[in-house]
């Protein structure tokens, strides 16, 4: 007997429908159905959908935009039509919507308003990433899309990348080779693996320690489309050490980041004159952003 999914497309409800990635064959039997049944689809861009639904072969039906700039707008509105009894649905570009990207408003104010959700699940970047990267992923940190800045990326990184930790981020394809920089800097014991237009035709992915990824990528063709990290360390036996030490630890980053030293090159000295990891050294020298 095949399994039973919930009802779809009934009236009032709002179904959250994730996208093919690549292929537009890739979309399930299950979301097909409720495209097909729905009124009204809210779509990041209306074109995109546009050209899927035509591919599909699933008659024109009314498409609205709903992206990062107009979706406060857009919530009367649908709670109006859910409650006059509209199907209604919300896709993005690709993947599945409300995961990094617009959504999960929308979505709150449906829930508080007492209407009906319904997820059609399907592809999703972080889950596709992780499957293929052999990394102990029964728990991970997701980061969703980085600064555009290092100096930003470099203090998530370094809040995040702990030993233990698999932590999965989204990069401007741009971006890559910096922050792929800055992780080795930061946890240069960690493996990364980078996925670049997943599912896609050109699809690519690199798993490797960290520096040799960094090596590589400076090596590497000028990278395009959407890129994917995912960052791994063996946890380390070492303990960290006492409050004391690191407060002395941020004491001296203090005076040598005033006589004009580089977090980097501060990070490097104290982290050998105390044989501390250089990933905690670095977190105690940013905590000092935090003071000011």
């Amino acid at each position: 007997m095949s399994p039973k999914h919930a009802e779809t497309s009934s009236p009032g409800t709002f179904h959250i429908i994730a996208t093919p990635l690549g292929n537009a064959a890739d979309l399930s039997p299950r979301a097909r159905q409720v495209l097909a049944g729905i009124d009204c689809l809210y779509c990041e861009d209306t074109r995109n959908t546009s050209n899927l639904l035509q591919y599909l072969g699933i008659p024109y039906k009314q498409l609205r935009s709903l992206h990062a700039h107009n979706e406060d707008k857009r919530i009367h509105e649908i709670l109006k039509r859910l409650r006059s009894g509209d199907r209604l649905g919300l896709c993005s570009d690709a993947g599945t919507p409300a995961i990094s990207d617009p959504g999960s408003k929308v979505t709150a104010a449906v829930h508080e308003a007492g209407l009906r959700v319904c997820p059609i699940p399907g592809p999703s970047a972080p889950a596709a990433l992780l499957s293929a990267s052999g990394f102990p992923s029964h728990t991970y940190t997701f980061l969703g899309f980085l600064p555009k800045n290092s100096g930003p990326q470099r203090k998530i990184l370094a809040k995040n990348l702990i030993p233990g930790t698999v932590v999965v981020a989204f990069v401007a394809a741009r971006d890559v080779r910096e922050v792929v920089r800055l992780a080795a800097e930061i946890q240069p014991d960690a493996i990364a693996l980078m996925g670049r237009e997943l599912t896609k035709e050109f699809e690519e992915l690199l798993r490797l320690p960290v520096l040799e990824l960094a090596d590589q990528l400076d090596e590497h063709e000028q990278l395009r489309g959407e890129v994917s990290l995912a960052f791994w360390t063996q946890p380390s036996k070492k303990t960290e050490a006492s409050p004391e030490t690191a407060a002395r630890i941020q004491t001296a980053a203090k005076a040598m980041l005033a006589g004009g030293l580089s977090r980097r090159d501060t990070q490097r000295i104290l982290g050998e004159l105390t044989g501390q990891p250089k990933r905690w050294v670095l977190a105690l020298i940013l905590a000092l952003d935090d003071e000011e």
